[in-house]
């Protein structure tokens, strides 16, 4: 049973740290992996920890459901019952009064939970009665018969959960957030509110259900394959709620007027500069422009590089200052213009229209001379009206390269625009730098002539590359080298996986023959 505890434990306090980054932004720990993981400050998609949640389960309930066919196993999972049901109870009540469980509250009880699941546990150690002299004698003995690591890492869990409710009030408290994520919690709330009832009778029955099937004689394979359907049916049950069911047709109109002029006006994929949508209508958002071939210039949930936001203003600023006179041609406006922006999408009285916009084609452009600048520095010299189709800002000084007066040739993209691969064909009279429409990153590698050369930040979050004097191919593809490392990592344990499922089939089988 210790052993199988462990086991426990282990994707006890797994599944507990990775939830811990799915608590928001206001958690301390969010913070700190924040900090500390490479690649975190480029991922904001927290929620997707809690997919791995029902394989941590089914990897949880194994060591259960082999610790069921054992008797004296039988009172420790009934106490582990009762434990469970309880908690579950503590959860409906604080789902009703969510407000009263922020803060000091929802921590002292986490707290008093988790201390009172050690003390359990110690009892059971010890194989003692469950007695309130027995409860007492736990904390006075100071768990002794137990293992100090294991009470504290059945610990851990409860107290990052009571950090989470304890930084939670900020969300009531703090003059910045409150205003936002109060009445989004209120909203939630009261949609959720007619589930919940529900929910937590269906949990209860699966509780039991899966009691029952272990007690059965089935075999562990049967009984896990049971148990995970029955674990399937609860999650999906109780997530629906919180699945947004949308018409295809609010989301994707591929046949809408202003899509469809859009694609007239540029016919060729790859020449096609983005668009800038500040529509509210869903089928103009960010997300939907990718299936009508399209590229959106606005961010998406703030979903985008610093750089990028720093570039584009707050609420599209550095585009739109300026817009009305852009588009009467009386202006110009270097933001929009180095991002390669052709249309401006709005909602209007009659509906949503687009605007054209006297884009020069930013993507592409050669320059002969430099200047270097930081991220900030760059954007308010683009502000105050610096020549940007003159000189270059770029964030470091390019290796290697000599500036001129002036450069004669072109740049263009050859290939399909795809997010993770460009090709350019440049000819250029002399040495050059080549800027490319897109945000810098320092994942993004490039090729000149099939020879590995060097991505530059310019104007602040754009990317460019110095290419050589005559004719050549610069190809920019984008390769994370820590997916890639990841890649090699899961491939490598898959094969131990398979080797050592392998051996101990063999061994097995060996030892059935003698």
């Amino acid at each position: 049973m210790r052993k199988s505890r462990r086991a426990a434990i282990f994707w006890f306090v797994g599944a507990a740290v990775a939830l811990s980054y799915a608590m928001g932004a206001h958690s301390p720990l969010f913070k700190l992996w924040f900090a500390i993981i490479p690649g975190m400050k480029s991922f904001r998609a927290p929620s997707m920890a809690m997919f791995w949640l029902p394989l941590v389960m089914m990897m949880m309930a194994i060591p259960v459901i082999q610790a069921f066919n054992r008797p004296e196993n039988r009172r420790s999972l009934k106490a582990g019952l009762i434990m469970f049901l309880s908690l579950l109870g503590l959860a409906c009540i604080a789902r009703f009064s969510w407000t009263s469980f922020l803060g000091i509250p929802g921590f002292l009880v986490s707290i008093a939970y988790g201390t009172v699941l050690i003390a359990v546990i110690n009892i059971l150690d010890r194989d003692a009665p469950f007695k309130m002299d027995e409860f007492i004698l736990a904390f006075k003995s100071k768990f002794q018969g137990s293992s100090k690591l294991e009470l504290g890492s059945l610990f851990v869990p409860f107290l990052l959960t009571g950090l989470f409710f304890l930084s939670d009030q900020n969300l009531l408290a703090d003059p910045v957030t409150a205003g936002y994520f109060k009445s989004l919690n209120e909203n939630v709330m009261r949609y959720s509110a007619s589930k919940m009832i529900p929910s937590l009778i269906l949990a209860v029955a699966a509780i039991l259900g899966v009691w029952f099937v272990c007690a059965t004689q089935k075999s562990a394979l049967q009984k896990a394959l049971i148990v995970g359907a029955i674990a399937a049916v609860e999650l999906y049950t109780l997530d629906a709620t919180f699945i947004q069911n949308v018409q295809a047709s609010e989301y994707a109109q591929p046949t809408h007027p202003v899509i469809r002029s859009i694609q007239a006006e540029h016919p060729n994929a790859t020449e096609r500069p983005r668009v800038l949508s500040i529509s509210q209508t869903q089928a103009f958002s960010s997300n939907s422009f990718p299936l009508y071939g399209m590229r959106n210039a606005s961010g998406f949930h703030d979903n985008e590089l610093a750089s990028y936001r720093l570039f584009r203003g707050e609420n599209n600023e550095n585009y739109l200052y300026n817009i009305n006179q852009v588009i009467q041609g009386q202006a110009q406006n270097a933001f929009l213009d180095l991002m390669n922006i052709g249309d401006v999408i709005f909602d209007s009285r009659a509906g949503v229209q687009y605007v054209p916009l006297q884009n020069s084609e930013s993507d592409g452009r050669l320059y002969a001379n430099y200047t270097v600048q930081s991220d900030s520095e760059a954007v308010q010299s683009l502000r105050n009206g610096m020549d940007f189709k003159k000189t270059i800002i770029l964030a470091e000084k390019p290796e290697g390269f000599s500036p001129s007066d002036a450069v004669t040739g072109s740049a263009k993209l050859v290939a399909s625009p795809k997010m993770d691969d460009l090709t350019y064909k440049v000819h250029a009279d002399r040495p050059a730098i080549m800027l490319s429409s897109g945000n810098f990153h320092r994942y993004w590698k490039a090729t000149v002539n099939g020879k590995p050369a060097k991505v530059y930040k310019a104007f602040g979050t754009l990317r460019a590359v110095v290419v050589p004097a005559g004719e050549s191919t610069v190809r920019l593809e984008y390769k994370s080298d820590a997916v890639r490392i990841s890649l090699w990592i899961g491939l490598i344990s898959l094969c131990i996986f398979v080797i050592a499922v392998g051996t101990v089939w063999v061994l097995k089988r060996k030892t059935k023959m003698q």
